[in-house]
């Protein structure tokens, strides 16, 4: 089995980034959480809502492929700009917490669907040629 398709790798990688980003956080006082980030026209806090909402959608998106049952990242853009929008509000002590355990519990969800016969599944087009390419891309 190659590292590319070694679920005990991928899992201690997943791991390791989960743990890096939340020491990441941990190191931004809250008074500089509102601050504008190097993104145009987001702050920190944006970018913090951003990375735990799309852990959610990624989570949304291996539940599509888990179970066949169509469940997209986002309905649309405006979808994902709102949660990001929302998140980016929210009080530091909440985003600095809140969120970070929200975030390792999604974590968990996605770590735990991970297991040697999940890797075999493939999503194809309905006529069952080429891969299907999400709504959501």
């Amino acid at each position: 089995m190659s590292a590319r398709h070694d679920i005990g790798r991928t899992r201690e990688w997943m791991r390791d980034g989960e743990q890096f980003a939340a020491a990441t956080l941990r190191q931004i006082p809250d008074a500089e959480l509102y601050v504008p980030s190097l993104l145009p026209g987001w702050s920190r806090a944006h970018v913090i809502g951003h990375l735990a909402r799309n852990a959610e959608a990624l989570t949304r998106l291996a539940a599509w492929a888990r179970t066949g049952v169509e469940t997209p990242m986002y309905r649309d853009r405006e979808q994902r700009a709102a949660e990001i929008q929302a998140a980016s509000a929210l009080p530091a002590g909440v985003l600095g917490s809140g969120d970070s355990a929200m975030a390792r519990s999604t974590a968990a969800e996605l770590l735990g669907w991970l297991t040697g016969r999940d890797r075999h599944v493939q999503i194809t087009s309905p006529d069952g040629s080429l891969p299907t390419v999400p709504r959501w891309l």
